[in-house]
């Protein structure tokens, strides 16, 4: 498995395999969680394309994604049952987006039109 990601990379490759198969096993077997898995590609494309028509696509269709995921984790937080609200799949969506939005931030830390304080 070919990786940007230094800490992924850096593990041995059954550690890898046991990480990527978990993940796929889980987002394959939870609509809310493949939801996450495209946010993540389509934030990833929207961030790697030049072209600004691309970017905003790819933007677009992120925060659709985001939407959803979002929603998901309203409804299970405000569900009345205990176990739906601290299920692995709820825990795992709440970081999809955490690490959504601080990779959303750190993009915007490089932009070279960011505001500035002052």
């Amino acid at each position: 498995m070919k990786t940007h990601c230094g800490r992924i990379g850096a593990m041995r490759l059954a550690q890898r395999e046991t990480l990527t198969v978990g993940w796929v096993q889980l987002a394959l077997s939870n609509l809310d969680i493949l939801n996450g898995v495209f946010l993540n590609a389509a934030r990833s494309l929207s961030v790697g394309y030049q072209q600004p028509l691309q970017q905003q696509q790819y933007s677009n269709i992120a925060v659709q994604y985001k939407l959803l995921c979002v929603k998901f984790v309203i409804d299970a937080i405000s569900s009345g049952s205990e176990s739906r609200r601290l299920s692995d799949v709820i825990v795992a969506e709440t970081l999809i987006l955490a690490f959504d939005e601080v990779g959303t931030y750190l993009v915007a830390l490089r932009h070279p039109c960011r505001f500035t304080h002052g």
